[in-house]
């Protein structure tokens, strides 16, 4: 929003005389939880609207990389305490040790979720209650399947589907997310077409590998 308040005050500018603007683009900032969580809190007491949140953890968040540790569940719950609409937590990283860790930290009635496709069986089997999924788009019961077998304890149906999904959650991630997902689904013929920025179409080179 800020770029395009910048960009929009240029624009009387170069109408009067064209020139060639220079615009530096800010790099990413990535907040802490708790200035994620504490202006949500604040609009969701303000609404009077009884919402429940799970947290969500993902690569490059500093607050869950701080000196290379673990996050701890013990962490998110003194924000718990404080904010009752957090019930749970989804851990992306990719890291089954981290997962682990949240598990083991987690209060009875706190739920750890996976978001990483790949590691989803394996952090399910540890204790994790379900998986928030990228290639359940595409191969919805194949990945239902995977997450109950799981969930019962069923090792050998866990092996055999993570096989069969394995290139799967790897192609859907060839570019940045969403962008494949939704060239899949549109090419499944489950959405109409079009991207808007910050996404960009797949590429040509790509879309071989998200099409097997």
């Amino acid at each position: 929003p800020a770029l395009s308040r910048l960009l929009r005050s240029l624009q009387p500018a170069m109408m009067a005389q064209p020139v060639k603007p220079v615009v530096g683009i800010p790099a990413q900032v990535f907040p802490s939880q708790r200035e994620r969580i504490e202006p949500q809190d604040k609009q969701v007491r303000r609404s009077g609207i009884p919402v429940r949140d799970v947290m969500r953890i993902d690569h490059g968040e500093n607050s869950c990389r701080t000196a290379g540790t673990p996050p701890r569940a013990n962490q998110k719950r003194s924000y718990r305490i404080q904010i009752k609409n957090i019930i749970g937590i989804k851990d992306a990283t990719g890291d089954v040790g981290r997962g682990i860790a949240l598990i083991k930290d987690a209060p009875a009635d706190f739920a750890v979720y996976s978001g990483d496709d790949m590691t989803a069986a394996a952090l399910i089997l540890m204790g994790a209650q379900g998986n928030v999924s990228v290639t359940a788009n595409v191969a919805t019961k194949m990945m239902h399947d995977l997450c109950q077998a799981a969930l019962e304890g069923d090792v050998v149906t866990v092996h055999t589907l993570n096989a069969k999904l394995c290139d799967l959650n790897k192609q859907l991630f060839i570019e940045a997310n969403p962008i494949p997902v939704k060239w899949a689904l549109h090419t499944l013929g489950k959405i109409p077409s079009g991207t808007r920025l910050p996404l960009t179409p797949l590429s040509i080179n790509a879309q071989p590998n998200v099409r097997s």
